[in-house]
């Protein structure tokens, strides 16, 4: 009683200044409490949902960004090595909801046509498939159509992209305004997330957007833009490219990094909309790897021991390769050359024998077209490196042959499925060319240094897709194949921009992700064709190789310590096809059996239950899951691009109905009404494209 006296007597005697600055002392000390309690709980809710941002941001401290009380006592993100300078120059939950009421009233999506050239839809002229021709005619159905989109805040957001977390103010009244499947939150800068993780309640934000039984966010913290982009563009294969064919984005603040994330993940989503997967190369892969298995072809295991190697040139048949044979020629002796494809006549012709040729086509024309690229005695003692679907003929050209599983191909399913003692390694970002191919093999050989001569990936010119100095272009005319001239464009290598094809993009983006996840990878592109981020740009005459002698002893150690026989059993072909009969007819009857929907969330929940029939199959039965994928993708993309988006319930409807009738009408023809072991023959086809 006597301390309290005293202490009620010692604030009589505080002035106004003294006592007003001993509240303020109280409300900071609630504040940090405050703070300080929502991070724990942020920390407790990661560690069980999302264990890599509970790993990443238990001891964390801020290298820029810190939370702060700015000129206005408004809590604020402050940059501390630029004059503790405030990145918000407003109340920052003030600014949050001005600028979502401003988003509410005009949305940002990523504006996507399926076939915007004549070029695009012809590309294929010479291999018209029933895929192609009923995916082209759907498509100039929908066109006829010509319902205007009408995007309201009831539209279903299959995919959202969110530049910026920021102080996460923002997050709450989005996500009860919209309807997003999947939010896709990129924060550059790890600071900025760290204090978010102090001011809203990430649990609760997380349980908002799943309050319809689908949401979902996933987290990207930190990553480069470029890669953060691939990332987005490899999301369709786990929601589907249903969901990411009109994907929105929100961009919370303005930036360098936000603003490349944005015209990457455009470009990104754009082309590979384009260069979908077909049934055609699927069901030739699948022919290919049960052949080459059942022939126990040495496959690519985990390696046995670690080797010092020379550099690797990884040689394409890019336009730049003409200006890079000296260079070759100069180095041969000392370095380990990977041929890739259509650049072994380049090479042929200038007298260059490749230590590797680099395969990864399932065709049986590349077989055919391989005796005059170099004819028998040039191929003499050159060793073929193949991905698994390549066609058996083609293998038969080389005196030693080994091969590769591809990672997501149908081929590892089949080596699952024949293989009890399965070592094989599975290369990743090994499509969609076969420079991928040859990078992937490199990396996983492992090759350090590595230099990309012809990987061009885009040109100066845009019909100039190929090395002059090889018989790309005399071999695709005898063939009959009809060039076009590229008409998309990227960042160039040396200049702005180049010239670049949607196959191109995304084999850049397989190269750009494959160098992104082998860090100990030194790699150069001295190239002038597009940028890849992770190749370090070099012209041709600043090249400077130090190589190996004795690279023959090499070698033989390096086949030796990487390619083993696999103990594979038969696969019965009768069996397996009645297998994938089998489930296609039970995916049929789970796709009419969804009810016809007459709104626009209606129709994203219809191909949402599609969707999720078809991933069903994908851990019981891999070889029809990939199957049916390589159909039901295309499709389902095309029909939520016009359903989704329709006005009115007539028009969903039909834009719903003609989509999935022609989905279905495309399996019954490919799988249902094919003969008797017509679905695992190997593609004999005749035809070439110009990719």
């Amino acid at each position: 009683m006597d301390a309290l006296t005293t202490s009620c007597k010692e604030f009589h005697a505080m002035s106004t200044t003294e006592l007003d600055a001993l509240i303020r002392q109280a409300e900071i000390q609630k504040l940090q409490l405050q703070l300080s309690t929502q991070l724990q709980k942020n920390l407790q809710y990661f560690k069980t949902s999302v264990p890599a941002i509970y790993q990443r941001f238990e001891q964390y401290s801020p290298d820029t960004l810190r939370l702060g009380l700015d000129a206005h006592d408004n809590l604020n993100l402050i940059n501390f090595k630029v004059g503790n300078t405030p990145v918000y120059r407003e109340d920052p939950k003030q600014f949050a909801l001005a600028q979502v009421r401003d988003y509410l009233a005009a949305p940002g999506f990523f504006k996507y046509k399926l076939a915007t050239t004549e070029g695009q839809k012809t590309r294929f002229e010479g291999s018209r498939t029933e895929q192609s021709e009923r995916y082209m005619q759907l498509l100039n159905a929908y066109e006829e159509l010509d319902y205007p989109q009408h995007l309201t805040l009831q539209t279903p957001v299959g995919l959202m992209v969110m530049m910026g977390s920021g102080l996460g103010y923002h997050l709450e009244p989005l996500l009860q305004s919209l309807n997003i499947y999947t939010l896709y939150l990129y924060e550059a800068n790890p600071d900025a997330f760290y204090a978010s993780m102090h001011t809203v309640d990430w649990q609760q934000l997380v349980a908002l957007i799943g309050r319809n039984g689908h949401g979902e966010i996933r987290f990207s913290i930190g990553m480069t833009p470029e890669y953060a982009a691939i990332d987005i563009k490899n999301l369709s294969q786990n929601i589907g490219s249903h969901k990411t064919i009109r994907p929105f984005y929100y961009t919370h603040i303005d930036s360098v990094k936000n603003r490349t994330l944005g015209n990457n993940t455009s470009d990104s989503l754009l082309f590979s909309t384009r260069a979908n997967k077909a049934f055609t190369q699927e069901a030739g892969s699948l022919a290919a790897s049960l052949s080459n298995y059942s022939a126990k072809q040495k496959v690519l295991c985990e390696r046995k021991q670690k080797l010092t190697l020379p550099p690797a040139l990884i040689i394409g048949n890019g336009p730049s390769l003409d200006a890079q044979l000296d260079l070759i020629k100069q180095h041969r002796d000392e370095v380990v050359l990977f041929s890739c494809g259509s650049a072994l006549s380049a090479l042929a012709n200038s007298g260059i024998k490749p230590d590797f040729q680099v395969e990864i086509d399932h065709r049986q024309v590349i077989a055919e077209l391989y005796p005059q690229y170099a004819d028998d005695d040039f191929r003499r003692g050159i060793t073929l490196l193949a991905s698994n679907k390549v066609h058996p003929k083609t293998l038969q050209l080389f005196d030693q042959a080994y091969l590769a599983q591809n990672a997501g191909d149908i081929g590892h399913e089949v080596l699952k499925a024949m293989a009890a003692d399965n070592e094989a390694k599975r290369i990743a970002c090994a499509n969609p060319t076969v420079t991928n191919g040859g990078l992937a093999f490199a990396i996983n050989l492992g090759f350090e240094e590595i230099y990309l001569l012809g990987c061009d990936y885009g040109s100066i010119e845009a019909d100039h897709t190929h090395a002059k100095s090889s018989l790309h272009y005399q071999l695709s005319a005898d063939k009959g194949a009809k060039f076009y001239a590229m008409q998309d464009t990227v960042k160039g290598n040396f200049q702005d921009t180049v010239y670049t094809t949607p196959t191109f993009v995304l084999a850049r983006d397989s190269a750009q992700t494959l160098l992104h996840t082998n860090p100990n990878v030194t790699c150069y592109n001295p190239n002038d064709g597009a940028f890849i981020d992770g190749a370090l740009p070099i012209k041709v005459d600043d090249i400077r190789i130090k190589g190996m002698k004795d690279k023959h002893k090499i070698l033989k150690k390096l086949i030796a310590c990487n390619f083993r026989n696999l103990s594979a059993k038969a696969l019965p072909k009768a069996a397996l096809e009645q297998q994938i009969k089998q489930n296609t007819e039970q995916l049929l009857q789970a796709i009419k059996a969804v009810k016809t929907p007459t709104t626009q969330a209606e129709a994203m929940s219809a191909l949402d239950d599609i969707y999720a029939q078809i991933r069903k199959l994908e851990h019981s039965n891999g070889i029809p899951y990939l199957l049916l994928r390589s159909i039901t993708d295309t499709f389902m993309q095309a029909t939520s691009l016009y359903a989704t988006g329709a006005k009115t319930t007539e028009q969903i409807a039909h834009y719903y109905q003609l989509g999935v009738d022609t989905m279905i009408d495309v399996i019954e023809t490919h799988i249902l009404k094919a003969n008797s072991g017509e679905i695992l023959k190997l593609d004999d086809s005749h035809s070439f494209s110009t990719d």
